[in-house]
């Protein structure tokens, strides 16, 4: 739970600092950046350390589960097409499940993917492929985030269970997607040529359940 808190809370910082992921890579080139994060960081380590020392995290998941979470296509942080497969995540931000909050979620999720992304790259000088982690709020579940470059554009995935069938539907879902003349052009800002894409985010649930 305090896991949970001081990473909301710096994200909120950092966000309140630099509210989009061109801003964090304009910014990443001054030295002021990295003292700004540093003072961050180092105010939420004073606010938490005690809690975080005194927590006990029980995980208590079952990864056996074979489970889609999200999937969508992005450019520049911009996203182009998504969907979100386990709508109850909403629940955790106390959203009601509707059209509207769905799309907004989506959106938030794609903007903070590209922003992991970004600063990957900015920091380590390399494009990120993969991140594993325990979800805290699934009762400690592992979690795999799956990047891959397509052109100019990002395809980002989410699931949990089997990790090596997750890497294979991701691999297969990569090798027909990236035969798409459209992901070939430059995004103008159009978003009707994509819609076929959906298609393939479609079908991925359904070989994952096979």
């Amino acid at each position: 739970r305090e896991v949970n808190k001081i990473m909301a809370e710096y994200i909120e910082k950092v966000s309140a600092n630099y509210e989009t992921p061109e801003k964090i890579k304009e910014a990443s080139k001054k030295s002021e950046f990295s003292k700004v994060i540093k003072l961050i960081t180092g105010y939420l380590w004073d606010k938490y350390r005690t809690s975080l020392e005194d927590e006990k995290i029980k995980l208590k998941c079952v990864d056996t589960e074979n489970k889609i979470i999200y999937c969508g296509i992005s450019t520049q942080g911009l996203p182009i097409i998504s969907q979100l497969y386990d709508q109850t995540l909403l629940n955790n931000f106390h959203r009601d499940i509707t059209p509207e909050n769905i799309d907004l979620f989506s959106s938030n999720l794609s903007a903070k993917l590209a922003t992991i992304a970004m600063n990957t790259q900015i920091r380590a000088k390399t494009n990120i492929k993969e991140i594993h982690f325990n979800d805290l709020e699934d009762n400690g579940c592992k979690k795999l985030i799956l990047y891959s470059d397509i052109n100019d554009y990002s395809l980002d995935f989410i699931a949990s269970g089997d990790i090596v069938k997750i890497k294979e539907i991701f691999k297969q879902l990569v090798e027909k997607i990236s035969q798409e003349q459209v992901l070939k052009k430059e995004f103008l800002g159009d978003l009707k040529p994509y819609r076929s894409l959906k298609t393939h985010l479609d079908n991925v649930i359904k070989k994952f359940d096979q």
